[in-house]
C-alpha cells in the first residue's frame, strides 16, 4: 500500500505478489493488486485480481466495487450496474457504490433513474460528491 500511494507500481506489485505467496486467500491483498492494475492501466490484471477476490469471498463489496468500475471502462454499463447493485447491497451504507449505479444508468441514457439513484445515495450521504455533481448535471 505505501508503494502504491508513492506511485511506485512496480515495487507494489511485486510486494503484494510476495504477500500472497504467502497467503494465497489473502482478499485484501487482491485488491491491492486491483488497485495497482487500475493505477497502470492494466484491465486485464485488475479484472483477474477482482475475480480472485471473489472467488474467495463472493460477499466483498469492494470486490464488486472494483467491477464495477472495470465494467464502467470496458463500457459494459450494464454489467457495471449490476456489479454497483451488488456491492450497495452488500454495505448498505455505502453511497458512492449507489451513485455509481446512477452512474452507469446515466451511460445508458436512463436519466431518470439516474436521478433517483442520485437520490438515495445523498439520502445515505449528503456530502457524497459523485452523487452531488452528477445530480446538478442530470437535472
Amino acid at each position: 500500500e505505501c508503494h502504491l500511494q508513492l506511485h511506485q507500481h512496480r515495487e507494489a506489485r511485486a510486494a503484494l505478489e510476495t504477500s500472497l505467496e504467502k497467503n494465497a486467500n489473502s482478499v485484501a491483498t487482491l485488491l491491492a493488486l486491483y488497485k495497482v492494475a487500475i493505477a497502470t492501466g492494466d484491465l486485464q490484471r485488475a479484472e483477474l485480481s477482482l475475480r480472485k477476490a471473489l472467488a474467495i469471498n463472493p460477499n466483498e463489496p469492494q470486490a464488486h466495487l472494483g467491477m464495477g468500475y472495470v465494467r464502467m471502462q470496458q463500457q459494459r454499463w450494464d454489467d457495471a450496474f449490476q456489479a454497483f447493485g451488488r456491492a450497495a447491497q452488500l454495505d448498505p451504507n455505502d453511497a458512492f457504490a449507489v451513485a455509481m449505479s446512477g452512474l452507469a444508468l446515466e451511460k445508458q441514457g436512463k436519466q431518470q433513474q439516474a436521478i433517483e439513484y442520485y437520490g438515495k445515495a445523498l439520502q445515505i450521504n449528503p456530502n457524497e460528491e459523485l452523487a452531488r455533481s452528477r445530480m446538478a448535471k442530470v437535472q
